[in-house]
């Protein structure tokens, strides 16, 4: 009896002590990750006649959200080469992405075939600057993968820090 008691404290001893050296590594691992990131910032602007479609944002084929009007969404990625497209295949933009830089695009509503479908269209720092100013954060129930789409608040100071130039590594303007 005293050897299965002192065996199952061992165990609970070793239990415990693998649990609280994983967790210090644990939040190394996610400080590293959150300045190795590049920032995408993708706005809708406002539209009467096209407010009611909500096209899909993809980045590598993972869809991040459905496109509200007049609102926008940040998204942080990892560097490398990344795809992002709107719903159509066809207009899928390529870029290198690098640790610290801001992308702007906006998502355009195309009129083709039988039904109209969006499509990306990237901008320049300043286009995307502007652009921002007539936009608001998206609403969250619209957003699909919240592990890379920021909340409103996180994504409202984030557009301002890429607009302003201050991310990690000061990017250079846009590139689609």
């Amino acid at each position: 009896m005293r050897v299965r008691a002192w065996i199952s404290g061992l165990l609970v001893t070793e239990f415990l002590g693998a649990g609280l050296s994983a967790q210090p590594q644990q939040a190394k691992d996610e400080d590293l990750s959150k300045g190795t990131k590049a920032i995408v910032v993708i706005g809708r602007l406002k539209d009467f006649g096209t407010r009611n479609w909500r096209p899909s944002i993809y980045i590598d084929e993972i869809e991040l959200a459905r496109s509200q009007n007049g609102r926008y969404l940040v998204a942080k990625v990892d560097p490398g080469k990344r795809i992002v497209r709107a719903e159509d295949p066809k207009y899928s933009l390529q870029m290198d992405v690098k640790a610290g830089e801001c992308h702007f695009f906006r998502v355009e509503i195309a009129s083709g075939g039988i039904k109209a479908h969006g499509r990306l269209v990237g901008l320049s720092l300043e286009e995307g600057a502007s652009e921002l100013k007539q936009l608001t954060p998206i609403d969250s129930s619209y957003v699909k993968d919240t592990s890379r789409v920021l909340g409103p608040e996180q994504a409202a100071a984030a557009a301002e820090a890429c607009v302003a130039g201050q991310t990690d590594n000061n990017p250079p303007t846009t590139s689609p």
